[in-house]
């Protein structure tokens, strides 16, 4: 009854303030976007000093292969 008469007054602050009974079209979809993104970022923030500290205890330099498509033999 608080938010009918707010709109009656003209106060549409509390109006803006007040949340939505239904999610706005495509707000679902964005959030889960965000997420899969953002575990993207953890996985590869986990994977590149990963791969530092590997490549340094078997003493191997995983970026030339990978750049050049094959690994020296030694």
């Amino acid at each position: 009854m608080a938010l009918k008469d707010a709109v009656a007054r003209g106060d549409f602050a509390v109006v803006a303030a007040h949340p939505l009974p239904f999610p706005e079209p495509g707000v679902e979809a964005a959030e889960e976007l965000h997420e899969v993104a953002d575990n993207l970022l953890l996985m590869a923030a986990l994977h590149v000093p990963g791969v530092v500290v590997e490549s340094r205890a078997m003493n191997t330099n995983p970026l030339r292969p990978m750049l050049f498509g094959r690994r020296t033999c030694g």
